[in-house]
């Protein structure tokens, strides 16, 4: 449920910014999302310096799939959607 409110939060702030930039230089900015949920494993890489982490499996792989084939559109979930979330999570 927080990867849907963050994904809302991600189109919004795209959304500003996109009336921004297509203010002053007329592009568009559009972003592409993919959702999944499931197991994943988590391994740090990096060094003591700076260590960093990445998420790897078929949970993750199955995201980007979807982000791939998501149309890049600056809109919301729909709230039909949101409701359905919503209710599997109660």
């Amino acid at each position: 449920m927080r990867a849907c409110y963050a994904a809302l939060r991600m189109q919004e702030a795209v959304r500003r910014y996109t009336d921004e930039i297509r203010a002053a230089h007329g592009i568009e900015v559009q972003i592409r999302i993919g959702l999944n949920s499931g197991e994943v494993v988590v391994r740090s890489i990096g060094s003591d310096l700076r260590m960093d982490y990445s998420a790897i499996g078929q949970t993750t792989h199955l995201a980007a799939r979807m982000e791939q084939l998501a149309t890049p559109v600056p809109s919301g979930l729909p709230r039909a959607r949101l409701r359905s979330l919503r209710a599997m999570w109660r």
